[in-house]
């Protein structure tokens, strides 16, 4: 048995050849493409039983193109992490420290992310107050770059399955939402599963190794700045929400965005 297995997944002809060789192929011709990468991740989990000590990922076609990460730098950053639960291959990862949360993220591409969630936590009785949540870099990935052990996938699938028979009930009002993507539209569904990470690492029991992708820096004028929010988020899941450490937290987040605003009026003007 292979102590490292990721799987990239692919639809067609098209994005077969995408695929990197050194990842195994996995074939999601036939399945359900609404759902993205979900449907195969979530298939697998069910027909297959996880050994305990092996790292499993399932990385979409596009994860060379969103993170800049070769296949020969993802498995030594995880060979040499073999203590941790899941190792994150983070595109984004100025977002994930920017924002209280990867929803509060999501809500300025997908508006009506939080109350769709939120909606289908509570009908599933999980605890979770989506509003409230607050995740670092080591307890949130985007695009499920992830690749963990089966401590991780368990509670992933048991999540997965009920959100897709959440999905799947007609009366659901899930069923008919959708947002924008590229330049067309996609079931809100999507961007809800692939946040599920966040929801999984929420407790912090499972341990993580994060290496965060230059590629997807969009405020790289902020670099310090952005570390400095995700300190500040430890911090406050480390006690109760302190004045000071919330006060700075917003502080650093409006120096962000005026950095940002700055560097696009140079760029315009």
């Amino acid at each position: 048995m292979q102590k490292i297995q990721i799987r990239q997944i692919f639809y067609d002809s098209e994005s077969f050849r995408l695929l990197t060789p050194s990842y195994i192929p996995l074939d999601n011709k036939n399945g359900d493409k609404t759902w993205f990468e979900f449907w195969p991740i979530l298939n697998f989990l069910k027909d297959n039983e996880l050994e305990e000590n092996v790292f499993y990922g399932f990385f979409s076609p596009r994860f060379y193109e969103k993170t800049g990460f070769t296949s020969e730098f993802t498995y030594q950053s995880i060979s040499e992490n073999f203590d941790k639960d899941a190792i994150l291959f983070s595109p984004g990862w100025d977002q994930l420290c920017f924002y209280q949360n990867p929803w509060e993220q999501g809500e300025t591409h997908h508006p009506g992310i939080i109350k769709a969630t939120q909606c289908f936590l509570d009908h599933v009785k999980i605890p979770i107050n989506i509003s409230t949540l607050v995740t670092t870099r080591s307890t949130s990935v985007f695009s499920n770059f992830i690749v963990a052990k089966a401590s991780y996938w368990r509670r992933w699938e048991f999540l997965a399955s009920r959100f897709f028979q959440y999905c799947k009930d007609p009366t659901s009002e899930i069923q008919a939402l959708t947002t924008k993507h590229r330049d067309g539209s996609a079931p809100m569904k999507v961007f809800i599963q692939e946040r599920f990470s966040a929801l999984v690492l929420a407790d912090k029991t499972l341990t993580t190794a994060v290496f965060e992708s230059p590629k997807s820096l969009i405020w790289q004028e902020s670099h310090q700045e952005l570390l400095r929010c995700d300190e500040l988020k430890e911090l406050i899941l480390q006690s109760s929400p302190q004045k000071d450490l919330l006060e700075e937290w917003m502080a650093l987040r409006r120096t962000v965005l005026e950095k940002a605003v700055l560097k696009h009026q140079k760029q315009i003007s």
